[in-house]
């Protein structure tokens, strides 16, 4: 197992030469889920589609045309959330933030990556259980990579993740700045 992950970025948005090539490689359930949601919601889905399959080629060193991301969500079943690469053990996460758009992936681990847009020491007011908390956009990206990684999205608030069990379990790489947005990732151990 390689303790190393691929970080790959992109746009919200494809190009029709892009939209072109994916079109004919999606599944029947990308293709619903695709067509349940608006037009930019829809673009901003195809586009990770488009990402994950080019980092799952990148990874596992194939075309990228025969690499085919699949999420299924726990609680409804729907095309979304936690991705893996069909017939391996390739996680993928994808995060995105206007423009901009993150796929990061490794072999046999899970994995989260998040992105915001704004500086490190921004700060914004977020709900835990125990109320309101005032955190940094650096500490909201790496709680978000984490939940992400854990599989559990936000079902577990920001207040309510023990310190301990992430550090056992889970390698948080430190926000960074990247231009004007801010990036985390968390791996588990």
């Amino acid at each position: 197992m390689s303790d190393s992950f691929v970080l790959l970025w992109g746009a919200t948005s494809l190009s029709e030469q892009e939209s072109a090539e994916l079109f004919s490689l999606l599944t029947s359930s990308e293709r619903a889920r695709a067509a349940s949601l608006g037009q930019v919601l829809s673009q901003r889905y195809l586009s990770g589609r488009y990402l994950a399959r080019k980092l799952g080629g990148d990874i596992l060193g194939e075309d990228w045309t025969s690499v085919i991301p699949i999420a299924r969500c726990g609680e409804c079943g729907m095309d979304h959330g936690a991705i893996i690469l069909e017939d391996t053990d390739v996680h993928i996460s994808l995060s995105s933030s206007g423009e901009k758009l993150v796929a990061a992936g490794i072999s046999g681990r899970r994995i989260g990556v998040d992105i915001e847009r704004g500086y490190i020491d921004d700060t914004r007011e977020v709900a835990g259980r125990a109320g309101t908390h005032t955190v940094t956009l650096g500490s909201w990206c790496e709680y978000e990579a984490i939940v992400k990684a854990m599989g559990v999205g936000n079902a577990v608030s920001i207040d309510e993740l023990d310190p301990t069990v992430v550090t056992s379990q889970y390698t948080v790489h430190n926000a960074t700045q990247h231009e004007r947005h801010v990036l985390a990732l968390a791996v588990s151990r």
